[in-house]
């Protein structure tokens, strides 16, 4: 007689992996450092909230999570709670897998398409993120699994409904239109051509109508105040967001398509399949067994469907922002083409080999803990509370990202793109955003900043401009770690200097000088107004606020940002 205890043995085992991935998963989202780009989703959210965000390009979300900016938490567990809501994206996410793998296979093979996703390396950091990346492919696959079930005109127009809200969080959710071209192959053979098309060509132009209802609708949320009030200026303005959007969409296109050659991320494809090596394995395997149905005659269509849902992974070779967050974005339909690998497998009835593998796959997600458990935020929140103390106040910043979102961040997102298009000519870099804003607070959590500040720093990437160099250099000084304050250390006698942030500012010296004419004494608190200024007397160090305070202990020795 049949040991069917044997059979059940791979499903358990998979099924306790999976619960001990979860389990991972939400420690990580507790403990995680913040990434740059989660704070700057949380500052888009802040700027809506505040009437002030006018860019309505990629920033939908602002939309659908406005709450948790007005959340009674700081900003770093408002983006832990974030990352929760990001971790249900992920779920719904992986359910449609599992419903589309159901349909095009079994409910075994799906459920260790799931397994896979959780060992494919970068998904347990970074498949809960809070970035649009959750929220978008959630949607896309939902569009997606309802496309692949039975025609109804009413799943058509949901569907076009989530792949038009994918596409307003972010432009690169067409990458999933080859997993939508495997759904109309897979349908047609079912359900007939015509039936088919019409399912289709509805929920097109439900993606077109109402994406381009909620674009406008969108746009004219965050027109100015003064053109809210007037119909007939709020419809011109939607329309022109419309057509900046458009624009937006051209320039990123050519800005992160191929622009710097073949496999610009090759770093992370190979640490992604070295760290994942069971998912890269079924995924490559799966496809060769499917380009192998296809020379053999032997259900084409499926084949063909399998291969188009794989098509996605693609963009690897030529996109610009294959980070390491991209990658749980863009498996989701990818790893349907793993299925023949999967049930291959378990047609060899070979326990031990399927529980090897399995460990394999488990250990490399051990390895994933392992690397990711010591990048904490303990930096990140003791700068947080410093700058708290320091300015109970909101006050303007420069710094790489929306770091304090509650405060006026002043300047550029300093990616290495942001820093890029802050060198070409027309485009406001760190010097203008000084003299415009009058910033007393600068974080140094960009390298860049840090080479600026500290010119013996070694960095070889992207670097601010000359000027923006020295704006940093001269009118900025270190006060506790990476937070640095408006002001002056002005070496020798006397001389001239210049003030570009007027405001309140402490003498350090010892013993008295001549400051603009007037003697003071060290440890006096003056006003300077912008402009050439003289002193006297000898060395002297202006540091903006009166005696501002900092913290008794030394600065974090973490980072505030781990590299991805």
């Amino acid at each position: 007689m049949k040991d069917q205890s044997a059979d059940r043995r791979p499903n358990l085992a998979v099924m306790m992996v999976l619960a001990a991935c979860c389990i991972a998963q939400m420690l990580l989202i507790l403990r995680l450092n913040i990434n740059w780009d989660e704070y700057w989703f949380l500052g888009r959210i802040y700027l809506a909230n505040a009437g002030e965000l006018r860019d309505p390009f990629q920033n939908f979300h602002v939309q659908l999570l406005g709450w948790i900016a007005r959340l009674p938490l700081g900003a770093i567990d408002q983006i832990i709670a974030g990352r929760f809501v990001m971790l249900l994206c992920q779920f719904a996410g992986l359910g449609c897998l599992y419903w589309i793998a159901r349909k095009l296979a079994d409910g075994p093979s799906a459920l260790v398409l799931v397994l896979l996703y959780f060992g494919a390396t970068y998904s347990l950091a970074h498949g809960a993120s809070f970035r649009t990346d959750p929220p978008a492919a959630a949607a896309m696959m939902g569009a997606l699994a309802l496309l692949f079930a039975k025609p109804k005109w009413w799943r058509s127009v949901l569907a076009g409904s989530l792949a038009a809200i994918s596409l307003l969080i972010t432009v690169k959710a067409v990458f999933y239109l080859p997993a939508f071209l495997g759904a109309l192959l897979f349908s047609w053979r079912d359900h007939g051509a015509g039936r088919v098309l019409f399912h289709f060509a509805l929920a097109a132009a439900a993606t077109l109508i109402i994406g381009l209802f909620l674009w406008m609708w969108h746009s004219a949320t965050l027109t100015p105040p003064a053109l809210q009030g007037a119909a007939s200026t709020a419809a011109p303005a939607a329309a022109n967001g419309l057509e900046r959007g458009v624009a937006a969409s051209s320039s990123a296109a050519q800005k992160v398509i191929g622009e710097q050659g073949w496999f610009p991320r090759a770093r992370y494809i190979n640490d992604w399949i070295v760290g994942g090596v069971v998912p890269a394995l079924a995924i490559a395997a799966g496809a060769a067994l499917s380009v192998r149905s296809l020379i053999v005659a032997r259900k084409r269509g499926l084949a063909i469907t399998l291969l188009l849902c794989a098509l996605p992974l693609v963009t690897l070779a030529f996109y610009r922002n294959a980070y390491a967050y991209y990658f749980p974005f863009i498996l989701f339909p990818a790893l349907l083409v793993a299925l023949p690998a999967v049930q291959r497998l378990a047609q060899l009835r070979q326990p031990i080999l399927q529980m090897g593998l399995l460990a394999v796959l488990a250990f490399g997600m051990i390895g994933q803990m392992i690397s990711y458990w010591p990048r904490v935020q303990d930096a990140q929140r003791a700068y947080a509370a410093a700058v708290q103390e320091m300015f109970p106040e909101p006050v303007t910043y420069i710094a790489r990202s929306s770091m304090f979102p509650s405060n006026h961040k002043s300047g550029f997102f300093m990616s290495s793109w942001g820093i890029e298009s802050s060198n070409l000519p027309g485009h406001p870099g760190i010097d203008d955003a000084i003299r415009r804003d009058s910033p007393p607070l600068m974080m140094l959590t960009s390298p860049a900043l840090l080479k600026a500040a500290k010119p013996e720093f070694d960095y070889d990437s992207p670097r601010l401009s000359t000027e923006d160099e020295a704006m940093v250099l001269a009118h900025y000084i270190e006060h506790w770690g990476d937070i640095w304050v408006a002001g002056k250390e002005l070496s020798g006698k006397s001389g001239q200097f210049e003030i570009i942030i007027a405001g309140v500012y402490t003498l350090e010296c010892t013993g008295e000088r001549t400051l603009a004419g007037r003697l003071r004494r060290c440890g006096d608190v003056v006003t300077l107004a912008k402009g050439q200024t003289s002193w006297d007397g000898g060395p002297v160090t202006l540091r903006w606020g009166a005696n501002l305070p900092k913290p008794q202990e030394a600065p974090p020795g973490k980072p505030s940002y781990y590299r991805l």
